[in-house]
């Protein structure tokens, strides 16, 4: 893999701190920005998530909470399951059978980034983001702020295809239940890997369209529970479940990458504003014309 813009040695393997040795500011010096991946462990020893979610959890308490499950293996599109966590979590063991079995070519559907906030914002309590300062959060009006929040709940061989992260933001995941497989490529692969916004699916990859793509090292960590791995902008990854699995993750804005994010990100505030602008008037006028049918009366 290519030598860090720092000048340090060839990144051979991602590696592992413990937040007992490190505090967040070291972190980010360290390893935010110098684009660096790592893995942090003893950082979520305090999260109710670590002991609140698992999978009774997600298939009785949050039983009837609608997700949809991607039954494709493109990252954000294609053909979904619309149905619910019980019934999901549920079906896992038939679901890995089908796959195993060549159904859907072998594709474990995979309910990848529920954005939970908008039914179940208490679960926001339970886990934090001390090590990854978010610059989205700057603003107030939480209308300004990306969703860029999402929890991953899957069975055993379910896979994220090879990605860039939206708006090439840093990301950050904690693995709460069950162990993922990460792959990921400097981004100096990147030519190599992608075509416009389409990126070679490593794990069935085109050879004619991507010729060098087998070429192209990686760094690999299996992922255990209580674990957070940091995946820096422009690090493409893939990522592949080898247990029944529970993440959370987060796409956040540090200071270091605010040129390469602004370019999507400001437009995307601009068109937010608009809306709130648009809101703002409809509920005005709607209570002018309630406070004329109240004159009338």
């Amino acid at each position: 893999v290519s030598t860090q813009s720092t000048g340090s040695l060839p990144l051979m393997s991602i590696p592992v701190v413990s937040a007992r040795d490190v505090s967040p500011e070291q972190f980010r010096e360290q390893f935010i920005e110098n684009n660096t991946p790592v893995v942090l462990q003893d950082a979520t020893c305090h999260w109710p998530a670590t002991t609140k979610w698992n999978f009774e959890f997600f298939s009785q308490d949050l039983g009837g909470q609608p997700c949809d499950v991607f039954l494709e293996s493109r990252h954000r599109n294609g053909e979904k399951w619309h149905t619910t966590f019980g019934e999901y979590i549920q079906a896992f063991e038939r679901l890995k059978l089908e796959a195993a079995e060549g159904v859907r070519e072998g594709i474990v559907p995979y309910c990848r980034a529920w954005y939970f906030q908008e039914d179940h914002p208490e679960l926001l309590d339970d886990f934090d983001a001390a090590y990854f300062e978010d610059g989205f959060k700057r603003f107030k009006d939480k209308r300004l702020r990306p969703p860029f929040t999402w929890i991953f709940v899957g069975p055993a061989g379910a896979r994220t295809p090879l990605h860039c992260d939206v708006w090439y933001t840093d990301a950050w995941l904690s693995q709460i239940a069950g162990r993922k497989r990460f792959r990921l490529w400097h981004p100096d692969c990147l030519p190599h890997l992608q075509q416009g916004d389409l990126f070679v699916d490593l794990f069935k990859p085109n050879l004619e369209q991507f010729p060098t793509c087998a070429a192209q090292p990686c760094v690999e960590h299996v992922l255990e529970p209580g674990e957070i791995i940091f995946l820096p902008s422009k690090w493409a990854h893939d990522v592949e479940s080898l247990d029944d699995t529970i993440s959370v993750t987060s796409n956040f804005l540090p200071k270091c990458n605010v040129s390469t994010v602004s370019a999507q990100y400001k437009p995307w505030v601009g068109k937010q504003l608009q809306m709130i602008e648009r809101m703002g008037m409809l509920k005005k006028l709607k209570e002018a014309k309630l406070a004329a049918q109240k004159e009338k009366s």
